[in-house]
């Protein structure tokens, strides 16, 4: 019996490391992902992250699950920068994003400048407080810029929002709720980042685990960007959380709001804005915080006129949709480049 069992258990020993070989070279790599109480999820430190689906590159991350180089100890002046999937620009080369571009425009009139890329896909302005209030008693800084673009306005009226008001009905506090507790992460929580069958297996069963689970449940649609019944709601609660990073900042610290529209990109080299609504609000909610507002709408559409080449779309999924690619990136940069050279002058001795 007990040589049956050796067998069996060297057996099943055997098939393990074979199918963990298997999914590594074939299928997947373990999770470069980690759970995060307040944020949902957050990158490893030092994580391999590959975008082939878009784009087509492989990054590793920083120290600090960032998609940017070591931190510089000690700059001579730092700039951080808040934003979803377009700063954290995973679909092109680390040196071709707006952020490193920018940083790179800059180095001649101020060595030793640093831009920090806070970028992290799936965040929008609600997480934002939130990732500012972590990052700036490690870094602080000397300029903060916060991105918006397509789709901003609409996740301000998300469900997992919430908000509270004073009795005069003013905003007295604007969040998110934090994502629930993941039963099957926690559980394979240990080996989830270590195995790549583990983390196979999670992305195929949990779907239909949660299907099994909830069949009931209704998944509300978002109003469509062309169709925001409720914009000056969302332009309040933006304005609110602006206000609120303002508030986290010391005030000499200017902050900026970064806007990166979407565009529809014609023939003849003419691109128009597929959601101006969206930049006004942005504009609106700007000057409402007293800040200072960037649209890069207008580098973008120069750079397709003058190139011929949308700034947005790669030729694996769509060219003119999707996220910025390395023309988009360099327009962005120019347009950032020329607002930060602004500060350094006034900030010049």
């Amino acid at each position: 019996m007990r040589s049956t069992a050796a067998r069996v258990a060297v057996v099943a020993v055997g098939c393990l490391v074979l199918g963990e070989v298997v999914a590594r070279l074939w299928l997947t790599a373990p999770s470069a992902q980690e759970p995060d109480d307040a944020l949902g999820w957050a990158w490893r430190p030092h994580a391999h992250v590959a975008t082939y689906t878009e784009g087509g590159v492989s990054l590793t991350l920083n120290a600090l699950g960032l998609n940017d180089d070591a931190v510089v100890e000690t700059p001579s002046w730092r700039m951080l920068v808040l934003g979803n999937s377009f700063v954290e620009a995973l679909q092109v080369r680390r040196a071709d994003n707006f952020v490193e571009r920018a940083q790179q425009l800059l180095q001649e009139r101020k060595p030793g400048l640093d831009i920090v890329n806070l970028g992290r896909s799936a965040m929008h302005a609600a997480h934002y407080p939130v990732v500012l209030s972590r990052a700036w008693p490690l870094l602080g800084g000397d300029a903060v810029v916060v991105t918006v673009g397509e789709g901003d306005l609409v996740n301000l009226l998300r469900a997992d929002i919430v908000t509270e008001r004073d009795p005069s009905g003013a905003l007295t506090h604007v969040g998110f709720l934090p994502e629930a507790k993941d039963r099957m992460k926690a559980l394979f929580g240990p080996i989830l980042s270590r195995s790549s069958v583990v983390t196979y297996l999670m992305r195929r069963v949990k779907p239909v685990f949660e299907g099994l689970a909830n069949p009931f449940v209704k998944v509300e649609p978002v109003p469509p960007p062309d169709d925001l019944r409720d914009g000056p709601e969302a332009t309040a609660r933006l304005t609110w959380l602006l206000r609120s990073l303002r508030a986290a900042l010391p005030p000499q610290v200017p902050l900026l709001v970064l806007d990166i529209p979407s565009l529809r990109y014609g023939l003849g080299g003419i691109a128009t804005r597929s959601a101006p609504h969206e930049s006004a609000a942005y504009r609106t909610a700007a000057a409402q915080s007293g800040l200072d507002y960037l649209d890069a709408g207008p580098a973008l559409i120069f750079t397709y006129g003058a190139t011929g080449q949308p700034g947005h779309g790669f030729p694996n999924l769509t060219i003119g949709h999707g996220h910025l690619n390395a023309h988009g990136h360099a327009a962005v940069a120019m347009a950032l480049a020329s607002w930060i050279d602004d500060q350094l002058a006034r900030s010049a001795p």
